[in-house]
């Protein structure tokens, strides 16, 4: 396969960029100055900036500085926290500047949908992320992973830590079952296709489309959480919305920045308590003579339960061997980044343009990423009235996957290790035995064998194309007619390739194409004007039409001869697949905002949309909102001078959620050739629903926003509560629908509820040659069903417990219980005298709950299944999200942390589970089984006595057995015992940056040089 070469373009490019411009340098004085507050304390580190161009200084430790500009230069001043200041010098004079702190930081424009607003006119619920938090707070390939943390109400996670992996966000929890929750993301005006690219064949990781946007081209992003702010889109604003706007061309000559970043990340928690190899061996040892089965742990025999096995191991060299599976796999993952940005503007137009480049490798072994991106940002002023804008973008990844989950016949990946990986196996092969020199790797046990190049590969390769246009024509005063036209296109294209060297079925391939289409077009009519002294007025009207397109291909062969890594010869391709999905969104959209006395401020918007993925009769759905906000600190009554500003402000309205997918509303059909006679046939695979319609949430929120101390401290407190109504869910048929393949069928089949608190406070502690800025936010979520229909009520409908374990519900989807509410048998801890584990007994009430009897039996498999119950007020959700960061800037240094917390949640411990349960010698351990598990009667223990698939002992009424077969297996084990606590504090990031003074920058007209060091998940504090 071939590989774009990204360094030598890059360099290139780079150079380019530094050669850009150059100028005559005109006869130059010596200005000299100092630089002060209203208290006459010195300033240090302001910019001190010749005005149109790149020369520059910066004030030194007594507010002091030196700079060669012409006689008639003018010098503009800049510091964070204060009011920007020009100043014209005479040419003889020195120059002493008076800079005051900036109060108008509340009047700044933040992005909404189809416009604009000054912050303090805004009466949604919006939070904005700058882009120096945004830089600063994260060293992830992907920017969506640096919203951890920076925002309330927004739940971020990323479980696999691969570069450029798939990231979730919840905006205020959950809205939906089956839809999905995943919000509406816009850049420059364009929708986003969400998805990730290179689905899993083996294990593999995704990729995030996010990862291909560069943070460093972001200005700001805007995230929309309630009625107000995301109703005028819709349809598709049920989950949040999300507004990412990126930089423009800044008025002045040209300017070039340098940003250098290189960062390490670890794991969070890598070390998760398994046995050595010794320690093994002691347990396995235990088990036997616990489960009265003869002899000791022999390796050899579980060996030959495994396919695929060549080595041999004697009990001699298991002792001697003690592999840690995690280490061989794993590394610190390192990142090393450059971004290079010019701009440049005048009164006619303005550009920006970037490039970047990244190379990430990953904590897994083999796993790297190259990453270049280019971006453009024009604009130009056609004619007094006429603008025109164009945004784009042209980003390219290179992407070695490694395994981070399971797989299939080939061993590897993180979670491979944690199972089937013992630490009593070897590495390499000694002898000749060995393919590749590796021990037994067809028995899909060697994890380093199944992710090793020599014997498997998978390449993802990517590109996302951006394009923007925009046009704004100035009827009159205060009328604009804005036209915006956007296309997203995503490729991929993915091998997998596994050798014969780890796949007893001999070599495969399997090659897949993916495309990713989104066109959006628009054009609104933009109202603002203030009528008279007294009267602001904003109307918004337009229309809107949304294209999305999917198409797949696969091909895949098996039994492939050599090396060669290519998909085969028609006779050996075993599958193909073509795809294709398609989708029309058109909506008509208005919005309304009025303020009286720059004080009073009420607002409405409706949006009418259609989607194709519904039928004609259910297709068409009208979203309303309306709000109001009060800024008391603008009344003659209120005289509180700390107080910058108190606004109260309120919303309610309703948005939708079209996160479904296509053709659900009619019968799908399959072709298959594996019938009995070997003859094609055509079944019915899906049944449809034309009676389907929207999810509708309704969003009620009040808040207020504060400034305080000239607006060294800015925050907001609100609370919300959303309701979701006509649930979709995809509810599964009975089996003697004959349904083949997918048999579920789509309904609206109930209620939900979330409501919470959300709080943010950002202060600056410190403005001097110290600076000191901290951030603090939380949220709570409370979550609750609130009705469902009868059958899937009764059913005990909820969400299986993933593979490799027995499929069955764990939470439980019930009316009056939070979403993701644990259902299970509830544990009774262990029995002191004879070492098994107890479960609670439950009866079945008359109204159909169910509650403890007071007796405690013993955890069977059948006890174990019968009773099962809602574990109340322990859910999968967290009741309590948030983060912190702190900055701190001296001079030219700048450190940054990014903290991220929740709490008020379970998880259940597969692993632990897994670990705790001797199977045959095939699984691995945890050496708490020598610490923490029974021992003899009397023993207090916190695990049950060490036997082999931890029931194999007793029976059902809990009487010795000797029989090791009939009494199930660890994975039927499924009780509250595995059930921990959630709760984490994690440190996300630590940044450490230097910039080079401007005065030996600018020697090579780059105005800002950075270089910065970044560690990633330095430490997380959590009870799992």
């Amino acid at each position: 396969m071939g590989r774009i070469k990204l360094s030598s373009a890059f360099i290139g490019l780079s150079l380019f960029f530094l050669l850009l411009s150059t100028r005559a340098v005109a006869q130059n004085s010596t200005l000299e100055g100092t630089v002060k507050d209203v208290v006459g304390t010195p300033l240090i580190g302001v910019n001190v900036i010749q005005k149109g161009t790149s020369n520059g200084t910066v004030t030194d430790i007594d507010g002091n500085f030196s700079i060669q500009v012409p006689e008639d230069a003018v010098m503009v001043f800049t510091y964070i926290g204060f009011s920007a200041q020009e100043v014209a010098w005479d040419g003889v004079s020195v120059m002493n500047v008076i800079m005051h702190e900036d109060v108008g930081l509340l009047d700044e424009i933040v992005v909404v949908g189809y416009g604009t607003q000054k912050k303090r006119d805004v009466i949604g619920s919006i939070s904005t992320i700058s882009s120096e938090d945004l830089i600063k707070a994260t060293s992830a390939a992907s920017f969506d992973a640096a919203l951890q943390g920076l925002a309330p109400g927004l739940m971020v996670s990323n479980e696999s830590g691969i570069p450029g992996s798939p990231v979730q966000i919840k905006v205020r929890g959950v809205n939906s079952i089956s839809s999905g929750t995943n919000p509406l993301w816009i850049v420059d005006g364009i929708p986003i296709a969400s998805t990730n690219l290179g689905g899993s064949y083996d294990g593999e990781s995704s990729q995030n489309v996010m990862s291909m946007i560069n943070p460093a081209d972001i200005e700001s992003i805007q995230v929309l959480k309630d009625a107000a702010a995301t109703s005028i889109y819709g349809s598709r604003g049920s989950n949040g919305v999300i507004l990412v706007t990126t930089k423009s061309g800044k008025k002045g000559a040209m300017n070039i920045s340098v940003d250098v970043k290189s960062g390490v990340s670890n794991w969070a928690n890598r070390d998760i308590g398994l046995a050595t190899g010794p320690q093994y061996i002691e347990i396995m040892d235990k088990a036997y003579a616990n489960s009265k089965l003869s002899g000791t742990f022999d390796p050899q025999a579980s060996l030959n339960q495994l396919d695929g096995v060549t080595a041999t191991m004697t009990r001699a060299e298991a002792m001697a061997t003690n592999t840690d599976w995690g280490k061989v796999i794993s590394r610190t993952g390192m990142f090393n980044e450059v971004n290079i940005a010019a701009t440049q503007g005048s009164d006619k137009g303005s550009a920006y343009l970037s490039l970047r480049y990244r190379k990430d490798k990953s904590i897994l072994k083999f796993n790297d990423m190259d990453l270049f991106s280019a971006n453009a940002n024009l604009n130009y002023n056609l004619h007094e009235v006429l603008n025109l804008n164009y945004r784009g973008s042209l980003s390219f990844t290179d992407n070695n996957r490694s395994k981070s989950d399971y797989g299939r016949a080939a061993a590897g990946g993180w979670a491979q290790v944690n199972a089937y990986s013992l630490p009593w196996m070897k590495v390499y092969d000694d002898t000749d035995t060995g393919i590749n020199g590796f021990w037994n790797p067809l028995s899909s046990a060697n994890a380093l064998a199944g992710i090793s190049p020599v014997n498997s590969e998978s390449n993802l390769q990517t590109v996302n194309v951006l394009q923007g246009l925009n046009a704004t024509l100035k009827l009159a005063d205060g009328l604009t007619l804005v036209g915006e036209f956007g296309a997203n296109l995503v490729f991929d294209k993915g091998l997998s390739y596994r050798g014969k060297g780890v796949r007893i079925d001999g070599a495969m391939a399997r090659e897949e194409k993916n495309q990713h289409t989104v066109i959006n077009y628009n054009a609104y009519l933009n109202y603002d004007k203030y009528l008279g002294e007294d009267h602001w007025l904003n109307i918004v009207t337009g229309v809107e039409n949304t294209r999305s397109q999917f198409h797949n291909t696969y091909l895949e062969s098996q039994s492939l001869i050599g090396s060669f890594r290519e998909v085969g010869t028609p006779e050996s391709i075993k599958g193909r697949s073509t795809l294709s999905s398609e989708s029309y969104l058109r909506g008509f959209f208005g919005r309304a905002n009025y303020k009286f006395r720059d004080r009073y401020i009420v607002g409405t918007s409706a949006r009418r949309d259609g989607i194709s993925k519904f039928t004609p009769e259910n297709r068409w759905a009208t979203f309303l909102s309306g709000s109001a906000g009060w800024i008391i600190s603008e009344e003659e009554f209120f005289n509180a001078d700390i107080i910058n500003l108190l606004k109260l402000r309120g919303s309610y309205g309703q948005t939708g959620n079209t996160n479904i997918p296509s053709g659900i509303t009619s019968d799908r059909y399959s072709v298959r050739t594996g019938n009995n006679l070997g003859i094609p046939s055509t079944e019915l695979a899906s049944i449809g629903n034309s009676d389907i319609k929207w999810e509708t949430t309704s969003t009620l929120d009040f808040g207020f926003d504060f400034g305080l101390l000239n607006n060294r401290i800015n925050g907001s407190l609100a609370y919300y509560k959303q309701n979701v109504e006509d649930m979709l869910l995809a509810v599964a048929l009975p089996y003697s629908a004959g349904i083949f393949g997918g048999n579920i069928i789509w309904q609206n089949i109930g209620d939900m509820q979330n409501q919470g608190i959300e709080f943010n406070v950002d202060a600056t502690i410190l403005n001097r040659a110290l600076t000191w800025k901290v951030g603090l936010n939380f949220s709570t979520n409370s979550n609750k069903i609130l009705a469902l229909d009868p059958e899937s009520d009764a059913n005990n409908v909820g969400i299986t417990q993933a593979e490799p374990y027995e499929s069955r519900v764990i939470t439980i989807f019930k009316t009056g219980l939070p979403l993701g509410n644990w259902y299970m048998a509830e544990s009774a801890g262990v029995d002191p005298e004879k070492g098994i584990p107890m479960i609670y007994e439950v009866k079945v009430n008359e109204d159909g709950t169910t509650s403890h009897t007071g007796n405690i039996i013993p955890g069977t498999t059948s006890n174990l299944e019968e009773n099962r119950m809602i574990l109340k007020g322990k859910t999968s959700l967290p009741k309590f999200i948030g983060g912190f960061n702190s900055q701190f800037t001296y001079k030219n240094f700048d450190l940054n942390m990014n903290f991220s917390f929740a709490t008020g949640h379970y998880i259940y411990n597969r692993l632990l589970q897994s670990t705790l349960t001797p199977n045959r010698g095939v699984r691995a351990l945890s050496h708490k089984l020598l610490t923490e598990a029974w021992e003899k009667p009397g023993d207090n223990a916190k695990w049950p006595r060490v036997v082999m698939n931890v029931q194999h002992f007793y029976d059902d009424e809990g009487k010795p057995s000797t029989d090791p077969v009939t009494y199930g297996t660890e994975e039927k084990y499924i009780s509250s015992m595995f059930l921990e606590k959630g709760d984490y504090l994690k440190l996300n990031n630590l940044n450490v940056g230097y910039t080079l003074p401007s005065s030996l920058t600018a020697k090579v007209k780059v105005q800002s040089l950075r270089v910065s060091l970044s560690v990633t998940n330095l430490f997380t504090l959590t009870g799992f």
